[in-house]
C-alpha cells in the first residue's frame, strides 16, 4: 500500500482542565453604563466589528476589528465603543485556567492579555463562531462538542500567544459547591433547579451535578430533598401541623408527592413516622 505515515513524538501531552461557562455576541456602549465588572473566571474576547477601548488595571487598551483579549480571574475591567453600538464581541467566560506570559512573549501582564490577529485571524475566529453556533443551535451532545472546541481553542491560543496555562479549578469548584449547599440550606422550602443553581454559579450544570457530589456526597437535588425530609422529621415531631401543611412549608409540591419521598426516605409514611416518635 502506497502513503506515507507520521508518528507523533513519544512525550506526555499536557490536559487542558478548562469549563465553558457561557459565550455570547455582545454589543458595547460608548459610555461606561456600570461599575467596572470582576470574574473569578477567564474571560476571552475576540472583537468581530468596530473599534474602541478596554479599561483594564487602570490602563486604557485601544482595540479594533480581529483583536483578541484575554482577561485572567479577579481583573477589573470595562469595554467601551468610540461610536455608539458600534463595538462588537463574541465573550467566551471559561473556568479552571489562567494564562500567564513567559518572557518571550509580548503579551501585556499577567493580568490581561492582547494580541491583534491582523490577517491571521481565522483560525481563531473559526473557534469562536463555532462555540457559539453550538451553544445556539442546542443539538445533541453540544456540550460536548463545545468542550472539545474550547480545549482546541484554548490550545491555538497557547501557540498564537506562546504563554502557558495553570489550573484555577478545584479551588473555584469547591467555593461554589459551598455556596450551593449554603443556599440549599436556607432555601430549601422554595422553588429550586439545577438550572437555576448553574445560572446562579455560571457552572456547566452537568458538571455542578458530578462536582457536587463529589464535594457533598449527594448530588443537587438529593441534597434539596435530604433536606427537606430533614425538616418534615422535625415538623412532624414538633408541631400538630396536618402533613400537607408541612409538606407546602418544606416546599413539596403536593402532599402525595411528599408522602412519596418521605416513605422512599424512612420506609414509613409520615403518619406513620410521627405516631413513632409520640410512643417513645
Amino acid at each position: 500500500m502506497g502513503g506515507q505515515s507520521s508518528l507523533l513524538q513519544a512525550r506526555q501531552i499536557p490536559s487542558i482542565d478548562c469549563r465553558l461557562l457561557y459565550i455570547r455576541r455582545a454589543v458595547y456602549p460608548s459610555r461606561p453604563v456600570r461599575e467596572l465588572q470582576e470574574h473569578s473566571y477567564t474571560e476571552l474576547y475576540y472583537i468581530t466589528r468596530g473599534s474602541g477601548e478596554f479599561f483594564i488595571d487602570k490602563t486604557l487598551c485601544p482595540l479594533q476589528t480581529h483583536d483578541f483579549v484575554i482577561i485572567n480571574p479577579n481583573v477589573k475591567h470595562q469595554l467601551l465603543s468610540y461610536e455608539e453600538n458600534d463595538l462588537e464581541a463574541i465573550v467566551i467566560g471559561m473556568d479552571g485556567i489562567f494564562f500567564t506570559p513567559n518572557e518571550f512573549t509580548d503579551m501585556n501582564s499577567s493580568l490581561y492579555m492582547k494580541k491583534s490577529l491582523k490577517d491571521n485571524y481565522s483560525n481563531i475566529s473559526f473557534y469562536f463562531k463555532s462555540i457559539l453556533r453550538e451553544v445556539k443551535k442546542m443539538d445533541y451532545n453540544y456540550e460536548m462538542v463545545c468542550q472539545n472546541l474550547l480545549e482546541v481553542l484554548v490550545t491555538n491560543i497557547i501557540r498564537l500567544t506562546q504563554c502557558t496555562i495553570t489550573s484555577t479549578s478545584s479551588a473555584r469548584t469547591n467555593k461554589e459547591c459551598t455556596f450551593i449547599k449554603r443556599y440549599i440550606d436556607h432555601h430549601f422550602a422554595e422553588s429550586i433547579s439545577l438550572d437555576y443553581l448553574a445560572k446562579m454559579t455560571h457552572m456547566n450544570k452537568y458538571y455542578m451535578v458530578h462536582a457536587f457530589n463529589k464535594y457533598i456526597g449527594y448530588s443537587p437535588i438529593n441534597y434539596l430533598i435530604e433536606k427537606r425530609i430533614s425538616e418534615s422529621k422535625r415538623l412532624l415531631e414538633t408541631t400538630n401541623d396536618s402533613i400537607a401543611q408541612i409538606a407546602s412549608k418544606v416546599g413539596f409540591s403536593s402532599q402525595s408527592y411528599f408522602s412519596q419521598v418521605f416513605k422512599k426516605s424512612t420506609q414509613m409514611t409520615p403518619n406513620e413516622y410521627r405516631k413513632s416518635k409520640r410512643l417513645q
